[in-house]
């Protein structure tokens, strides 16, 4: 989780020198960030904090961003709806609908070998 702040905070940058307005910047960093915590807090299971691996790859022309862990894995369309009624007052649950909502394109892969990954587009100015 040491990291996370580094990577938010570099996603912000290469997004701002890319042509992306701060605030499409920030929203973009605040969607790596989930998709990396969830995939620290979710895709390792409870395997203890030397174990856990979790793998970033960027890419510029858009701003491409993959993060993947050797988790089990979930299906993203079967999560609830945090904007539902029953859902609005949880603590978490919201990081996918972040991801959806600060990226322009959002996939999720099972990658061969196992585990899950995430990638997130941004198209540039």
């Amino acid at each position: 989780m040491e990291v996370v702040d580094d990577l938010e905070a570099t996603v912000v940058r290469l997004g701002i020198r890319a042509g992306l307005d701060s605030d499409s910047a920030i929203f973009l960093g605040v969607a790596l960030r989930e998709a990396l915590t969830n995939a620290i807090r979710h895709g390792n299971g409870c395997a203890p904090e030397p174990a856990i691996q979790v793998g970033i790859a960027l890419g510029l022309g858009s701003l491409c961003m993959t993060v993947r862990d050797w988790g089990p894995g979930f299906e993203a369309d079967a999560l609830p709806d945090p904007a539902a009624p029953e859902n609005r007052w949880r603590g978490c649950g919201r990081g996918i609908f972040f991801m959806r909502q600060f990226a322009d394109e959002v996939l999720f892969h099972h990658p061969e070998g196992g585990g899950q990954a995430v990638e997130l587009r941004k198209r540039l100015p």
